[in-house]
This record gives structure tokens, sequence and C-alpha cells, in this order.
């Protein structure tokens, strides 16, 4: 039976790295109707496994996340995309069972503006980046 790598706990330290530096962090979805801005979501991979152990265990991770900005104008999300960069570029994220290879940014998708969603109040629409994140780890003992 091959035993794949679980990245729960690496998202989580994300999160939590995020949150850190002052956004509220949503993972794969935002459930609010109308969140406060600046925020981030983090759209998590499954796991990529790259190493093969005697055993049959595949227990290395090598993956991408992504890592979404949203804010109340470009220039705003400019401003937090910089914010979210300082806070990630080469943490070494702290997951139990885990050791993991710092951050690095592997790529990056330009300001957009989502005219499909009206803010309220402003009556603006928000704006949005995605940057790409490699995420990788190794188990810390063998028994994984």
């Amino acid at each position: 039976m091959v035993t794949l790598p679980d990245l729960t706990p690496q998202i989580m330290a994300l999160a939590s790295v995020l949150r850190a530096a002052g956004f509220p962090v949503h993972v794969g979805d935002v459930a609010e109707k109308d969140p406060a801005m600046p925020y981030v979501m983090v759209q998590a991979p499954t796991g990529l496994p790259v190493s093969v152990a005697v055993c049959g265990a595949q227990v290395e991770s090598d993956d991408d996340v992504q890592v979404t900005v949203v804010d109340d104008s470009p220039l705003n999300c400019l401003r937090s995309v910089s914010v979210v960069r300082r806070a990630l570029d080469g943490v070494l994220l702290e997951a139990p069972g885990r050791t993991c290879f710092p951050l690095k940014l592997r790529g990056s998708q330009p300001v957009l503006v989502d005219r499909d969603v009206t803010l309220v109040g402003s009556g603006r629409h928000p704006a949005y980046a995605v940057d790409v994140w490699r995420l990788a780890s190794t188990p810390t003992d063998e028994k994984e």
C-alpha cells in the first residue's frame, strides 16, 4: 500500500504565517458573502509525491500552492501582494513530522479586476493577484 503525504499541516502553517502578517485567510473558498478586505485565499494542492522509498511509500512532496490576494483596488492589491511576499519569501513552515524546504515564489499573475463582484458601499470591483509558491517537504523520520 502506498502512503502519500498529507499537506494539511503545511497549509495550516502557511495560513498562520499570513494571519501573523495581518491578513484574514481563507483556504479553498471564501464562505463569507462580504469578506473584509484585504484578504488572502490559499488554494492548496493535494500533494505531488516525488520520491518512492524502498518500502513503496511515496513520502516526499513537491508541489505548488496558489496564494490569491484580494483588495479593494488594483493599487491596494499591489501593496498587499508586497506584504504577503515579504511574509512568505524563504519561510520554513513548521509541520509535525515534516521538514519543509523554504517557500519560494515560482510565478505570478498580473493584478486583475473582478467585474463579476461589486463591493458593498463603494460600488467598485475588487482586484486580485495570484502568486504561485513552491511547497516542498520530506518526512523528519522514516516511519511516515
